[in-house]
């Protein structure tokens, strides 16, 4: 899969497409945000090791891939909405891909970068039924309590609040108790046995029974 899908979109489809595009740097710029285990991108790490190339040049890598569906990106706002003065971003590889790369079955892996993958398997969904692709945030406050992903209203309130909990860790942090929203969404997954998991279960909770849980 790996030598007959990831190789063949880098050396062919997208080397093909755009000339200012190198397989070799692109391979390892891929290879470096397989490592990254909660997403968030250090640019100045990202690409160091890396001959002669810039952030600016490393932006334009990361806009081509997440035009070829490699990545998805996801930028951090402030806990009332408002953007930051200077920008993170959560970079989430496909998960197939990710995988593929990582060379493990889910089951080896530990559980931050577990979380990370099922967090990205999210995001491929949410784009697979959607015609257009919907624009999703992370909330980090100066605390570093974060917010998995959020979406906005046209008036820049927020929408939707989705937190996902993995293995045996399925509380509610405070920042996202208290954000104003009317719906925030928990996803806790379980993985007791072996590599399957056990259960789902989302819980609004602005429902009773939600807060209860």
């Amino acid at each position: 899969l790996k030598e007959n899908i990831l190789k063949d979109l880098i050396d062919n489809d997208i080397s093909r497409t755009y000339d200012s595009i190198k397989a070799s740097i692109l391979n390892k710029i891929i290879h470096k945000i397989s490592l990254l285990t909660n997403g968030e991108l250090n640019k100045s790490e990202m690409i160091k090791g890396i001959d002669r190339f810039t952030q600016r040049e490393l932006d334009e890598y990361l806009d081509v891939m997440e035009k070829a569906r490699i990545i998805k990106t996801v930028e951090a706002i402030r806990p009332d909405g408002s953007k930051m003065m200077r920008p993170r971003v959560k970079v989430y590889l496909n998960p197939h891909i990710h995988i593929w790369l990582l060379e493990q079955k889910f089951a080896e892996l530990d559980p931050k970068r577990k979380g990370h993958l099922i967090e990205s398997y999210w995001l491929t969904w949410v784009d697979s039924v959607n015609r257009v692709s919907k624009k999703h945030y992370y909330i980090k406050d100066r605390k570093g309590l974060e917010i998995d992903f959020v979406s906005l209203n046209a008036d820049g309130s927020f929408k939707t609040l989705h937190e996902f909990k993995y293995s045996n860790s399925h509380s509610m942090n405070s920042l996202f108790m208290e954000t104003e929203s009317k719906n925030k969404i928990v996803w806790c997954l379980e993985d007791k046995e072996q590599n399957g998991i056990k259960y789902i279960s989302i819980i609004n909770s602005n429902d009773a029974e939600g807060i209860k849980h």
